[in-house]
């Protein structure tokens, strides 16, 4: 601040903040290059690519290199799955939602009641929801972060592979119309010289909003992912859709992204999360992604009522949830699922080994 020769003041909900403005704020990369020379290799390397036009912010022509086939050599974007809500909401929403929170911290205690603490990241939008969060008592061994924190970028996460999202990696609409005056627009993209200042401004502030909410989701969701592609790993979008999770995983270059899923039937992810997690996650189960939704639905609606028939598991849906199980009946057998022909139709059974701690409970 104090050698800026000029300096932006906003106030926002009462936040006043000071910004200083430069000339181009990438000038330093390109005075970084040529102090190097041209006979020195530099090495430009990230799991996202920003919007900015390289060869302009280098000022001499930029190769761009793929490592290993779509990005991934190690094909750890395979042995991961992305569950996304079947609801939108915000950090207002949540922060202002007493029973929002109750249904959040239902479904972070159900992940929790299936699998270990030690396994589960929980990340939250920003600080404040996150402290919300850690007011719950959850297990000690549990850990509670928020996006853009120290502890989503360039660390180990002790090998937890269970991330659950409490919202999106999303800032204020307005959080980089300060700094968008010190970018050239020549950074980014020619077409927009015939903007005038205040359309540049805004033009570059949205880009650069955009970059900063992907290339904090594609970490983040990075943090659980095995990095020798060998264990399986699960994230839980919540108060994020397909579309939203989507796009935040979309990039110009021809990479590989996570699988996308998200429930059968809407509202189902506090009901059936907990089976596609497990179903995923299991090294002896392996069913067709497309088909993971509703036997996931299938195992969890049986498992609550010991006996239900086809026609309840999905209203409408009957015959496609007759022909799933049967494709499955194995697999559905491992979790103690039984097919029953009734007269009038299918039904699912519970089978429970009389002398087990289920039939006792």
């Amino acid at each position: 601040m104090a050698f800026a020769k000029e300096v932006i003041v906003t106030c926002e909900d009462g936040v006043v903040k000071l910004t200083p403005r430069f000339e181009d704020a990438l000038d330093y990369i390109s005075e970084f290059c040529k102090e190097l020379g041209e006979e020195k290799l530099i090495l430009v390397v990230d799991s996202y690519q920003p919007s900015v036009s390289f060869d302009s912010v280098f000022v001499k022509p930029v190769k761009h290199y793929l490592w290993g086939e779509n990005g991934d050599p190690l094909g750890t974007n395979e042995k991961q799955l992305i569950v996304c809500d079947t609801a939108h909401w915000g950090a207002s929403d949540f922060l202002k939602d007493k029973k929002l929170q109750e249904k959040v911290k239902l479904f972070v205690m159900k992940i929790l009641a299936e699998f270990s603490p030690k396994q589960v990241l929980v990340v939250a939008t920003n600080k404040k929801m996150a402290g919300i969060v850690s007011q719950w008592r959850l297990p000690r061994d549990v850990r509670v972060t928020w996006f853009r924190s120290d502890w989503m970028r360039g660390v180990s996460v002790e090998g937890r592979r269970i991330m659950i999202c409490v919202g999106g990696p999303y800032i204020p609409k307005k959080a980089y119309d300060a700094s968008a005056r010190s970018f050239r627009i020549e950074s980014f993209a020619k077409d927009l010289e015939l903007l005038d200042d205040d359309a540049k401004t805004v033009a570059i502030s949205r880009l650069l909003r955009l970059d900063d909410t992907k290339s904090e989701f594609i970490n983040a969701v990075g943090r659980v992912k095995d990095p020798i592609g060998k264990e399986g790993s699960i994230v839980f979008t919540l108060g994020m859709q397909g579309h939203e999770v989507g796009l935040l995983l979309k990039q110009d270059a021809p990479v590989s992204r996570p699988n996308l899923t998200r429930p059968f039937r809407c509202g189902g992810m506090l009901r059936d999360g907990v089976w596609i997690a497990r179903l995923w996650l299991s090294d002896s189960i392996h069913i067709n992604l497309k088909d993971l939704p509703l036997v996931a639905r299938i195992i969890s609606r049986t498992r609550s009522k010991i006996q239900i028939r086809a026609s309840e598991i999905a209203l409408g849906k009957t015959d496609v949830v007759v022909e799933t199980a049967n494709r499955y009946r194995c697999e559905l057998q491992c979790y103690k699922v039984e097919i029953v022909e009734k007269r009038g139709g299918v039904a699912f059974c519970m089978t429970v080994d009389p002398f087990s701690q289920e039939a006792s409970d």
